[in-house]
């Protein structure tokens, strides 16, 4: 018992008496830095345009990994048909959402039922997927914090141009969709 006691002693000395050598970072090449005057800049991935075409193919590969991981069932999700999907335009219209963010709506795969959506994890660790499918869903899209709040969601937070793709359920993230200026946001 005691020469353990004294090996475990040698080697937590041992252990923390060791100098730890100093991580090496190459310096940047001088043309490097006479090109980039902020490292905010230096690392600067430039937007693409915003193309419907591009968003759609986009979040259907994030399903069909989805499906090919056997985290979702084939059953669970519903692709949108050649002339998409039949969505409340007029809801849509009275909610003041830009005809491009309409389009974008009715072409987007789903999960069939928004409970399931609820469920399933998507994108980002505890946040969900609208399903813009349901009246209600199109209304709590427009206001991505329904979640956290006990209140109906409201209809003024997204600007008509803007599609909320998810929403926290608890920590997570809301991921909001700009279709003018060609990014996203969270």
């Amino acid at each position: 018992m005691v020469l353990a006691m004294i090996g475990l002693r040698w080697c937590w000395k041992r252990y923390h008496q060791r100098e730890t050598p100093p991580l090496h970072i190459p310096p940047p090449l001088q043309e490097d830095l006479n090109e980039v005057q902020d490292v905010t800049t230096a690392f600067h991935v430039s937007r693409l345009p915003y193309s419907e075409d591009t968003i759609v193919n986009i979040i259907s590969d994030i399903y069909r990994i989805y499906l090919q991981l056997n985290y979702i069932s084939d059953w669970e999700v519903t692709w949108a048909p050649p002339e998409g999907h039949k969505i409340n335009q007029a809801l849509c219209e009275e909610l003041h959402i830009d005809p491009v963010v309409i389009s974008l709506m009715k072409r987007l795969p789903y999960f069939r039922f928004s409970r399931k959506a609820s469920d399933v994890e998507f994108i980002y660790r505890w946040s969900r997927a609208f399903t813009y499918l349901q009246d209600y869903e199109i209304r709590a899209g427009r206001d991505p914090n329904w979640v956290e709040t006990d209140n109906d969601p409201r209809s003024d937070v997204l600007l008509p141009h803007e599609l909320a793709l998810t929403c926290s359920t608890d920590e997570g993230c809301h991921l909001i969709l700009d279709t003018k200026e060609s990014g996203y946001s969270h």
